[in-house]
């Protein structure tokens, strides 16, 4: 299927959540990249630990060898 910009991945199934991430990562990042292309963010629940400045910098950073660059976002708490 087609790839969207952005994907919402909410519930308390963590073994779906993190096999999604997993596929996602498999089709857009090249494997010699996944340091480079691929963020994680983790705000354990706190929506205040989240560094939006940080985030908005990689967003904005273009992907180094992949065809997408990807930022997870987890326990947003949003």
């Amino acid at each position: 299927g087609q790839i969207k910009p952005v994907y919402l991945l909410w519930g308390e199934e963590t073994f779906l959540i993190a096999d999604i991430v997993k596929r996602l990562k498999q089709q857009l990042l090249a494997a010699e990249a996944l340091e480079l292309d691929f963020s994680t963010f983790d705000a354990d629940g706190l929506p205040a630990r989240l560094d939006w400045i940080k985030i908005r910098t990689e967003l904005q950073t273009p992907p180094f060898l992949s065809v997408k660059r990807v930022l997870y976002i987890k326990n947003s708490g949003l």
